[in-house]
């Protein structure tokens, strides 16, 4: 992430949620190319061609902007773009995979080739895999999927992730390492 200064960054947040235009205007400014280099990386680790990074960036921000969120700081609205990001990349999974069982059985020189019922690629079956991950971690250890989401959606770093959380970075990378091992398990 670029190098903005995080106390211009979360003043301009506190003046943009009490409607001040022209700070929403420069948080865009300050914000935009994050959120771009955010967009991107969430759409190579999912390998996603179904959104591109500008679409995604900007339904984002909708997403965002509807929800009237409040936000502490620069890393705590990059951590929910990047949760909102992962929740749109989700949705268009599932539409494409809804999409597929849909086509299945129909008689297209493609599946005559190809032959019916191949299934959804394997990026958006890893991808909606590693969301009930998500979610089955949410449940039973909250503060472990956030952390993973946080690192790996987010891309913050683990001293980030540890001021965001109020814990301490040898916690964090306890918690990255038994996240990463139990969604493991779970995807295998």
């Amino acid at each position: 992430m670029t190098e903005q200064p995080t106390a211009d960054i979360t003043a301009l947040l506190v003046q943009a949620q009490d409607g001040n235009q022209a700070a929403l205007d420069q948080l865009v400014q300050m914000v935009y190319l994050d959120l771009k280099k955010l967009a991107r990386g969430q759409r190579q680790k999912i390998m996603s061609h179904t959104i591109n990074t500008t679409g995604l960036v900007h339904e984002a921000w909708e997403k965002m902007h509807q929800g009237g969120m409040q936000f502490n700081n620069k890393n705590h609205f990059m951590a929910v773009a990047a949760l909102a990001m992962r929740h749109l990349l989700i949705n268009e999974a599932k539409k494409k995979q809804a999409q597929k069982r849909q086509h299945e059985g129909v008689n297209t020189y493609d599946s005559a080739i190809h032959g019916s019922g191949h299934g959804p690629t394997p990026s958006v079956e890893w991808l909606l895999q590693l969301d009930q991950g998500l979610q089955s971690l949410k449940a039973h250890e909250p503060r472990l999927e956030q952390v993973f989401v946080l690192i790996y959606f987010a891309g913050l770093t683990e001293a980030q992730v540890a001021e965001l959380l109020a814990i301490s970075d040898r916690t964090v990378r306890r918690d990255w390492v038994k996240a990463k091992l139990m969604l493991a398990m779970h995807l295998t």
